[in-house]
């Protein structure tokens, strides 16, 4: 017979008595969850391993991709801000380019000049410069898109003068900051009792102001014989220049006569005294700055003008389509031409060169001396800031 620890040696090794069978069931058990475990650690490291090694390269493909968006929109930036840098050499009188910021969103950008005129010796802050663009194109602000006459009261208007009419006779137009827009009248278009003449004005104006004002001539004139029309003591501070063929003078005045004659048939014929007539805004006239943007006198405004036609190309997407037509028309008729390549001097016909107004700054005292000066058609006040 076997005595008890043979017995109990074959209750261990019994796989059916119930106690063994919970005691290798618990082992199971215990391998399972351990290898388990084991399995869980193994793929929690891999999948880390594994997912920061994708998201490196996802990271460095998408930073690749931003620095390239980037890139495009600096190359875009440079590009819109040499369009407008261009554009200031030929337009715009007595204002200049100041301080530069930009914007960067994801994929478009922002740019804004600040600008500025100098009126004598005073330095005004003018209409900050804002352009938006994206990879492919410049984007149209909402100030742009704004194209309705907007008559805040009576005789004031903040949009940007391009024709008149007798119920504008006597507007004054405005930029956003409450600044005085100038405006010139063509030497070969009548504009009967449209004409503005603010210089018979001055004596309204405080004695301690000094003034910007657009002077339009009876007809076009050659810088020479501007320079001696105009007394000393008045600034001469830029020169509105002739950008117009025989042939788009004449449909001017074509146009302005149609457009005339459909203001008095508008009223069923009974309407005599409707005229309607187109001018040339300062932001928009093409000219001669002569002086710099400290306001000192150039040295050679013309020669200055006419390198800036040489050396840039302004493009219909830089100017818009008329101006840049007038331009190549200038640029065609100067017939400018490099002496040589060791030279920068350029030779073009001086003749060609006509001025139709000017632009002055002076005091009120000074400014006076014009009111009487006969080859003077019109004149309107632009910024009046005080002297000192």
């Amino acid at each position: 017979m076997k005595d008890d620890f043979e017995n109990k040696i074959d209750d261990l090794f019994d796989v059916k008595n119930k106690n063994t069978r919970k005691v290798i069931l618990k082992a199971k058990l215990k391998s399972i969850g351990i290898f388990a475990i084991i399995i869980a650690i193994i793929s929690s490291i891999l999948y880390m391993v594994a997912t920061k090694v994708v998201i490196k390269n996802i990271d460095a493909k998408v930073q690749t991709t931003i620095n390239g968006i980037d890139l495009k929109l600096l190359d875009k930036k440079s590009s819109v801000a040499e369009d407008i840098e261009k554009e200031y050499e030929i337009m715009h009188p007595n204002r200049y380019l100041g301080q530069l910021a930009y914007n960067k969103g994801f994929l478009s950008a922002n740019l804004k000049y600040d600008t500025y005129k100098v009126i004598g010796q005073n330095v005004v802050a003018t209409e900050p410069i804002e352009r938006e663009f994206n990879l492919k194109e410049n984007l149209i602000t909402e100030r742009e898109q704004e194209a309705h006459v907007n008559i805040l009261g009576k005789g004031v208007s903040t949009i940007t003068p391009e024709s008149l009419h007798d119920q504008l006779k006597e507007v004054d137009f405005f930029n956003s900051l409450g600044q005085r827009k100038m405006m010139f009248f063509y030497p070969f278009s009548d504009y009967k009792d449209l004409y503005r003449n603010d210089l018979q004005k001055l004596d309204e104006v405080d004695n301690k102001k000094i003034a910007e004002v657009a002077l339009s001539f009876d007809k076009y004139y050659s810088i020479e014989e501007v320079n001696g029309m105009i007394p000393k003591g008045v600034d001469i501070t830029w020169y509105w220049v002739d950008t117009l063929s025989d042939e788009q003078k004449k449909n001017i005045v074509k146009s302005d006569e149609s457009d005339t004659k459909n203001i008095r048939e508008g009223y069923n014929g009974t309407r005599k005294d409707g005229l309607f007539r187109r001018v040339v805004s300062e932001d928009s006239a093409i000219g001669i700055k002569a002086i710099d943007l400290n306001g000192y006198k150039l040295d050679k405004p013309v020669d200055k003008f006419v390198e800036s036609l040489y050396r840039n190309n302004y493009s219909k997407n830089e100017l818009n389509a008329i101006k840049s037509d007038e331009v190549n028309y200038l640029k065609k008729e100067l017939n400018i031409v490099q002496e040589n390549d060791s030279n920068s001097a350029l030779k073009y016909d001086s003749k060609v060169i006509k001025t139709g107004g000017i632009v002055v700054t002076g005091s009120v005292d000074q400014l006076k001396v014009l009111k009487n000066n006969p080859h003077i058609k019109a004149s309107i006040f632009g910024v009046i800031a005080d002297k000192y």
